[in-house]
């Protein structure tokens, strides 16, 4: 309401223009509001309004203007169609709808919006009758009364990455770096919470928005502004709209608080289930797991009671061996020796200690070959 008063009442045409030329950077030579700021209207819309829609968007000022060498449109957009739209008229020019916006709250798609209402109202203006040239056959030319189109979005977010408070964009070629014969549009982009700014007026109007002191060195248009809105100067009808809006803005702060709560609760919820859930989830593996280790290690068990069965068996085998071999090393020694006997039995003569070694030594590589 502050923003639509103090640049949309009958007595502040001043103010329009000085805030025009701050931002685009030219002087209005002519403004005529066509329909003013209008408490009475403006109460009629926000009490029937939901809060979260005036609180996101507040829409206020369309204005035509003329600018030295060439008239033009100056879109100051609205969000809502809440509040009606304050149009100007210049008599020396040529007549266009202008809107204007004051975004406070961050918005999904506002880039898109912000350029679609200016290249919409562009459009409006084709074929416009009474605002067409003639051809030489007094036939209406339909592309004659469509008019440059500016729009400035004051924001109360950031919108862009960088820390430059103001931006102003245009058609132009790139490679060449070269704008059309008109400026047929200009997007401004008045991003006042950033620290950079272009000009003292930009920081003037800066402080107006975030409803700080205004310096002493201000331009009049803006003191005037912010005398506008002061509390001591508005109607009782203001006031009471303030006292409503501050109300409504803390129950839906509240609405949001509760939502946020209700939100976090049930995530909570949500999350207890699913953390139990995973828990037994767990402990079914995890009793899984330790029955089938209990079952590897019985069948452990059972390998090393029969590998401890097989060394075993292998030892008696190793036993009954060597016990076959003792028993066929002395079956072979007594054999030999009845040899040895028969053989000097035969030649009637004894072997001496030496022969006898010298015999077996033969034998056992014999056997040993075989």
């Amino acid at each position: 309401m502050a923003f639509r008063k103090a640049l949309g009442s009958k007595n502040n045409i001043d103010v329009l223009a000085g805030f025009i030329e701050d931002m685009l950077g030219v002087r209005p030579l002519d403004v005529t509001i066509e329909n003013p700021y209008s408490i009475k209207d403006y109460a009629a819309v926000v009490d029937g309004v939901e809060w979260l829609d005036y609180l996101e968007t507040i829409k206020d000022i369309s204005a035509n203007i003329t600018i030295p060498g060439m008239p033009a449109t100056l879109k100051i957009k609205r969000a809502t169609k809440a509040l009606p739209d304050i149009n100007a008229v210049s008599p020396n020019a040529i007549i266009a709808d202008t809107l204007s916006e004051m975004q406070v709250k961050s918005q999904r798609f506002f880039e898109e919006r912000s350029i679609y209402y200016p290249v919409d109202k562009y459009t409006q203006n084709y074929n416009l009758p009474g605002k067409m040239e003639l051809d030489k056959e007094g036939k209406p030319i339909k592309y004659s009364s469509l008019i440059p189109v500016y729009s400035i979005n004051v924001l109360g977010f950031k919108l862009y990455g960088d820390e430059d408070a103001l931006r102003v964009f245009e058609l132009y070629d790139a490679k060449r770096n070269k704008a059309p014969n008109k400026a047929f549009f200009k997007f401004a982009y008045f991003e006042y919470t950033k620290p950079n700014f272009e000009t003292a007026n930009q920081r003037h109007w800066r402080d107006f928005f975030l409803d700080r002191d205004i310096s002493p060195k201000a331009p009049a248009y803006i003191k005037k502004a912010a005398e506008t809105v002061s509390y001591a100067n508005l109607s009782r009808e203001e006031k009471r709209l303030i006292s409503y809006a501050e109300r409504a803005e803390q129950d839906y702060l509240c609405q949001i608080a509760f939502i946020i709560d209700e939100a976090e609760k049930k995530t909570q919820e949500k999350m207890r289930k699913e953390n139990e859930e995973n828990m037994r989830e767990a402990e079914e593996k995890m009793r899984e797991t330790e029955e089938k280790m209990r079952e590897t290690e019985e069948k452990m068990r059972e390998t090393e009671e029969k590998v401890r069965e097989t060394e075993e068996k292998m030892r008696e085998t190793e036993e009954k061996m060597r016990e076959t071999e003792e028993k066929v090393r002395k079956e072979d020694r007594d054999t030999f020796l009845k040899a040895i006997q028969t053989l000097g039995e035969d030649n009637k003569r004894s072997f001496t200690i030496d022969e006898i070694c010298a015999l077996m030594n033969q034998k056992l590589e014999m056997d040993h070959q075989q």
